[in-house]
């Protein structure tokens, strides 16, 4: 039935103790407002964000009122109630900081950071901001694109527009910039699923995700990296930019941002006892690290071109459950009977493009143990 500055209820509670007039209940809000009223002053104060309009009625029965008929009993002890607008923005403006902080604080407290680290804020949607970034670069590693965890409410705004649009806006900045080359990361979800690839043909870097198939599964994620990777080529084959991609299958190892991502969540949930098979998203792991100096290696190395496939080996999610039952029988791993990527051959030397520009990767149980030791001292499980 409305809000308050948290500083002004403070000092609510503050006059109430000292004013000896002071006596009874005190309703303590800047007006008698209904929700649907924030959230217009939200949508009008922060229109880049998505905020869904309601009903103007959200409070049946509610009626409004300003901070001195509603609060008037705090008013008359010398509150003076900040205006809407300013609680608004100042609620927001600390979420966004915090939120800033949680970003970047781990990667400004790594090795070599304070001498080395430059951070720039940009928008994927808006070149202008891009070529700030990219501005004095000769090489260029483009790594963003959103996975998220849970339901996809709009596929369009959260997964595709990104991804696409904004893998040619990063393309189109470093070329204007004189940038040399542009390593992106693209994924094995560009890969597959692809059920129509030959059952006696190793899926690798010719490989391409079926997106009918997606499109009638609702697999937007495989769609978006997809289809972000194809208008990557598109650009370079009609600009001449040189432009090389990297295929990462699920990367696992100690986490180093503060908070889960899609691929350790995956893990966490076999060693819960979860019998997801992944059919569609899986085709081999890789070490974080491996997944890094991939990129490092076709950033510096003039032979470098084309699709990069990076995955320890090709496996079937069984083989990687296997791996983590037998390495840790002290938690609940639903063992597995049956192939779960059906057409999928398996193959040790899946990554031979990255192995010939000098690439060793980390056993799959060296990749495994770093990974649930990093979730066990996270507290994750």
């Amino acid at each position: 039935m409305g809000m308050a500055h948290f500083k002004d209820i403070a000092m609510a509670h503050i006059l109430a103790l000292e004013n000896k007039k002071a006596a009874g209940r005190h309703l303590c809000v800047e007006a008698i407002r209904h929700f649907s009223d924030i959230v217009d002053k939200v949508a009008e104060l922060y229109p880049e964000y998505n905020v869904a309009k309601l009903p103007k009625d959200t409070q049946p029965g509610l009626l409004r009122a300003s901070a001195k008929d509603a609060s008037k009993k705090l008013i008359d002890l010398g509150l003076e109630f900040t205006p809407a607008d300013q609680i608004i923005k100042d609620a927001v403006e600390s979420l966004k900081s915090r939120e800033d902080e949680n970003e970047t604080k781990h990667l400004e407290e790594m090795e070599g950071a304070k001498s080395r680290l430059r951070l720039l804020e940009m928008d994927l949607l808006d070149v202008d901001s891009i070529a700030v970034a990219v501005k004095g670069c000769s090489g260029v590693i483009h790594l963003a694109c959103p996975n998220i965890i849970g339901q996809v409410k709009d596929p369009e705004k959260q997964i595709l527009e990104p991804a696409i649009k904004g893998t040619v806006n990063v393309l189109k900045a470093a070329k204007e910039a004189g940038v040399e080359r542009v390593v992106a990361t693209s994924s094995i979800s560009a890969i597959t699923p692809s059920p129509n690839w030959p059952a006696d043909k190793i899926k690798g870097e010719e490989c391409w995700t079926d997106l009918d198939y997606c499109k009638e599964k609702r697999l937007y994620y495989p769609i978006a990296k997809t289809l972000a990777e194809k208008a990557g080529w598109e650009f370079a084959k009609e600009t001449g930019f040189d432009v090389v991609m990297i295929n990462p299958g699920t990367a696992l190892g100690p986490l180093i941002p503060p908070r889960m991502n899609s691929s350790m969540a995956m893990l966490v949930s076999v060693l819960k006892g979860d019998k997801e098979t992944y059919e569609d998203f899986f085709m081999g792991m890789a070490h974080v690290k491996d997944v890094a100096m991939a990129h490092v290696l076709a950033l510096e190395n003039k032979k470098a071109a084309g699709r990069h496939l990076c995955v320890e080996a090709i496996r079937h999610w069984i083989d990687f459950v296997e791996i983590v039952a037998d390495l840790y029988p002290e938690y609940n791993v639903a063992r597995m009977e049956y192939d779960t990527q059906p057409g999928l051959l398996r193959a040790k030397n899946g990554a031979q493009k990255l192995m010939d520009l000098g690439l060793e990767f980390t056993p799959a149980e060296q990749i495994i143990k770093e990974a649930v030791e990093s979730l066990k001292s996270r507290g994750y499980v």
